[in-house]
């Protein structure tokens, strides 16, 4: 079942293709049974020779790798090494499986490009959730030019900024992907929905950090400062190319339904559908997190006040609906579980920045050499 843009429907399955290293034979067994289809499409190996042969033949073919430590010939150290520096996969998250968790294990991990470590004996729900993680982070990755890392790079460092704001593009993240799942969209949406938590404040980077982070109500002058941030936000934002999406959710996660809200005063489904969606989750995340000049507020007088605007024609009565049943029903889901994970790692965005710069930089020396021949 499947339609979308956005007449909704979908039941759609993205199969997450996962390469496993471990010399036991009852271990492969159990990794192969964990990652089962059709969620998982799984390949268990015996040796590191095995895995680097797989992804020398077929770089594209997986989503993550999972390498077990206790190996005899060429160990997980080894084959993580070669993975980052001969076959050059930046963006492939490698775990590795061990039950050494001493600082100079991690740190050696860390020197070779490993994306985390699973301690053993470990849970299979927590693996399963960590290698969901790493792949969602992969493939927000996969094909995004230097440019394009570097405003998600940005949009990061512009949320440091707000002394508030810590946390709210995860936790938007987080809440979009319940809320759209719900809606049954589709794993694009979900995705230009994501690119979007992350970078709708980035037009803020021209705000003044006292504006920001004043704990008092802004003067009309101040708050017409901060009114021209999804302008700024979507012009920059253009940098992603066929992303109009992001763009336009960017621009318009300030307008309201009824046509009181900025920079356009767009009214009623004038409104792109994925900013509607998106603006919802902001608002909620808005309301139930402390900021400079607010404190939090509880979920029943949150549910409250959702209802009321939304009565009032601030917000699509049709998704705040949907949104005020996952907040009755399963308030638990929009929580984010833990900060122990960042989707738009800034540590990864500048390792992969200085791999794709230092791959340019030797390609146009290598040009430069021939042409002097």
């Amino acid at each position: 079942m499947t339609e979308n843009k956005n007449g909704i429907m979908s039941d759609e399955i993205i199969t997450y293709r996962v390469l496993g290293l471990d010399d036991s034979k009852s271990q492969r067994r159990s990794m192969q049974c964990a990652f089962l289809p059709p969620r998982f499409d799984t390949t268990v190996v015996s040796s590191g020779e095995e895995v680097v042969e797989k992804l020398t033949t077929s770089p594209d073919r997986y989503d993550i790798v999972l390498l077990d430590v206790n190996r005899e010939k060429m160990d997980a150290f080894e084959v993580c090494s070669i993975i980052r520096n001969k076959l050059h996969l930046q963006y492939l998250p490698v775990l590795l499986v061990t039950s050494d968790s001493s600082w100079s294990f991690i740190k050696k991990s860390m020197d070779v490009g490993a994306d985390e470590l699973v301690i053993k004996p470990y849970n299979s729900l927590h693996m399963m959730h960590r290698v969901n993680i790493a792949v969602e982070q992969k493939r927000l990755f996969d094909g995004l030019r230097v440019e394009e890392l570097a405003l998600f790079a940005t949009a990061r460092m512009v949320e440091a900024k707000d002394n508030f704001s810590n946390g709210h593009c995860d936790r938007l993240a987080h809440g979009c992907k319940v809320f759209a799942t719900e809606l049954g969209l589709s794993f694009e949406d979900i995705k230009t929905l994501t690119y979007a938590s992350f970078l709708h404040d980035i037009g803020k980077l021209a705000v003044p950090d006292a504006i920001l982070n004043k704990p008092v109500k802004l003067s009309k002058q101040e708050m017409d400062i901060v009114k021209k941030h999804p302008e700024a936000g979507s012009l920059l934002s253009c940098v992603l190319k066929g992303r109009e999406d992001v763009a336009e959710i960017i621009r318009h996660h300030h307008e309201r339904y009824d046509g009181s809200g900025y920079p356009d005063g767009l009214r009623g489904v004038s409104i792109p559908f994925l900013a509607r969606v998106f603006q919802i989750v902001d608002l909620y995340d808005s309301l139930s997190s402390d900021r400079a000049y607010k404190r939090a507020i509880n979920r029943r007088k949150l549910l409250k006040l959702l209802s009321e605007e939304s009565q009032k024609g601030f917000w699509d009565r049709d998704l705040m609906s949907v949104f005020l049943n996952i907040l009755t029903e399963r308030p638990d889901d929009l929580k984010v579980k833990s900060y122990d994970y960042d989707l738009m790692s800034l540590e990864k965005i500048t390792r992969i920045i200085e791999y794709q710069l230092a791959t340019s930089k030797k390609a146009r020396h290598g040009s430069y050499m021939d042409e002097r021949r």
